[in-house]
């Protein structure tokens, strides 16, 4: 008999692919509705399924996580999710909501602290640690705006394509004035177009040093 995971590897997220304990944020760029694709075994998947960028694993959307993306973005229009960040996470479920499996790992779109979701899927969120802890339906993750979002994305551009340290500097003191939560979002880009300048302005610094060398001897 083939097993879920079986059945589903390679082409979509399993609980046990994300760390324990950990909120991991994807974005949203494709969603395909529920009955248009089928499984290995020639089943219709009868879930819509979420494409991420920069992912080439896909999730297939419970009930449960769908509710919770509805009051993340306060719309049931799908198609204004695209484009958006959410945070995924490994969650566990009570023996009496998995066919009598304590623990059952699961995977849970969660909203941030404050957002409101409805009473039914926060009784499905599961725990984000086994062994019976009190579940926790809503993570300590700083809300976004959709002008946050927008800056993010705007911020993003602007980063990856600084020319100078000076440049990237700039944007780091307009980031200062921004929340954590879009500090947090945009470190990664900062960091790495960071590393990546001062390579390049090393490298200019050698290539510069090594005729000047060569015409002092």
């Amino acid at each position: 008999m083939t097993t879920m995971r079986e059945q589903f590897e390679g082409h979509f997220f399993d609980a046990l692919d994300f760390p324990k304990g950990e909120l991991v944020p994807m974005v949203i760029e494709a969603i395909v509705d529920a009955g248009a694709e089928k499984d290995a075994r020639g089943k219709v998947i009868d879930r819509p399924i979420f494409s991420f960028k920069g992912q080439t694993k896909r999730l297939i959307v419970g009930k449960t996580s769908w509710k919770n993306c509805k009051a993340i973005f306060d719309t049931p229009d799908a198609a204004k999710w695209i484009g958006k960040t959410i945070h995924l996470q490994r969650r566990y479920l009570k023996a009496a909501q998995a066919f009598g499996q304590e623990n059952c790992p699961c995977i849970r779109i969660v909203p941030a602290v404050g957002t409101p979701i409805l009473k039914g899927a926060a009784n499905w969120m599961g725990s984000a640690t086994p062994h019976g802890n009190v579940p926790q339906p809503q993570a300590d993750v700083p809300p976004l705006s959709p002008e946050d979002q927008e800056f993010i994305a705007t911020a993003t551009k602007e980063l990856t394509g600084a020319t100078s340290i000076e440049e990237l500097r700039g944007y780091g003191e307009i980031l200062k004035g921004k929340s954590k939560a879009v500090q947090d979002a945009l470190r990664p880009t900062y960091g790495k177009r960071n590393a990546e300048l001062k390579n390049k302005e090393n490298q200019s610094v050698e290539d510069r040093g090594i005729p000047r060398s060569e015409g002092d001897g």
